[in-house]
């Protein structure tokens, strides 16, 4: 219910970027993919070669620190009763081990999005969602879940970026 509330309120609101083809209705691997791809052969058929970086962020879901991402729900306006429930749903988590009939002591976690749940990896989405506004200008970011890529033309000459449709027209 939680979920679907948050969900309902990022679509009213237009807030998740749309540069993010994970974990979201009408955005996949395949549409980002195509995107990309689009984007690549605009450039090549512009003669501009775009300088393109694979980024893999390490155990991104076990590394959002608590207090941002509820600092970063609030500025989305997810506020009151929503956002006190995540941060009792966050907050005085454990975890242990168990294998082969040994277990670890238990230890507290102190970051992290919960794995194995609908909500964590829509509160991750939105902990990384300011994360294109952040680039350098003219970078493109495309977001698949934890993975990103970010490409930007390089050209030694002044230009303008002509939209695909409109080479495409000429």
């Amino acid at each position: 219910m939680i979920c679907k509330h948050i969900h309902n309120h990022l679509e009213k609101y237009d807030i998740l970027t749309s540069f993010q083809h994970g974990f979201r209705k009408a955005h996949f691997c395949e549409t980002q993919l195509l995107l990309t791809v689009d984007d690549l052969i605009c450039s090549l058929d512009q003669k501009i070669q775009p300088d393109i970086a694979i980024l893999d962020f390490s155990r991104a879901f076990d590394t959002v620190p608590h207090e941002l991402l509820l600092g970063k729900l609030g500025h989305y306006g997810i506020r009151g009763p929503i956002h006190n429930w995540i941060r009792a749903f966050l907050n005085n988590r454990r975890m242990w081990v168990a294998v082969d009939g040994e277990s670890s002591c238990i230890a507290r976690v102190a970051s992290g999005v919960p794995l194995g749940t609908i909500l964590g990896p829509l509160l991750f989405l939105l902990f990384i969602n300011d994360l294109p506004n952040v680039v350098s200008p003219g970078t493109t970011t495309r977001l698949f879940a934890d993975d990103c890529l970010v490409y930007i033309e390089r050209s030694g000459l002044a230009k303008t970026k002509l939209h695909c449709n409109e080479i495409y027209q000429r």
